[in-house]
């Protein structure tokens, strides 16, 4: 399990409580070779469904997933991608815990939510 954070990209002078996007708890299942899938639960009965790919290369290991609504759900037709890279660890670091940051962008439309609209996130292994 990942707490899930992602924040609005604002390049303004912004109260930091004004900028969350969305909060939740990424579940993972075991991958096979480079594939995995989970879920993201937002609470409440709002979850994605989601199906992944993981990929290493100069000494990173970046991800790429997409969230695809629960049929027959208030999410039914969202749809999300999600892009990020396992943050390493700081070779002196204290406490360090498993972290990925990385962008999400909104696919289709729901409600009063636009398309193409896109932040930050984070995630830390719970």
């Amino acid at each position: 399990n990942w707490m899930y954070h992602s924040l609005y990209n604002v390049p303004t002078d912004t109260p930091f409580a004004n900028l969350e996007f969305a909060t939740a708890v990424m579940r993972f299942n075991k991958h096979v070779g480079d594939t995995f899938s989970g879920v993201l639960d937002m609470g409440t009965g709002y979850a994605l469904n989601l199906s992944g790919k993981l990929s290493t290369g100069n000494g990173a290991t970046t991800f790429y997933i997409q969230g695809m609504g629960v049929p027959g759900t208030q999410t039914a037709n969202w749809e999300y991608d999600y892009q990020g890279y396992v943050v390493p660890k700081w070779k002196n670091g204290i406490a360090q815990e498993d972290t990925c940051v990385g962008s999400v962008i909104r696919n289709k439309p729901h409600g009063n939510a636009k398309a193409g609209q896109t932040a930050s996130f984070y995630l830390v292994r719970q």
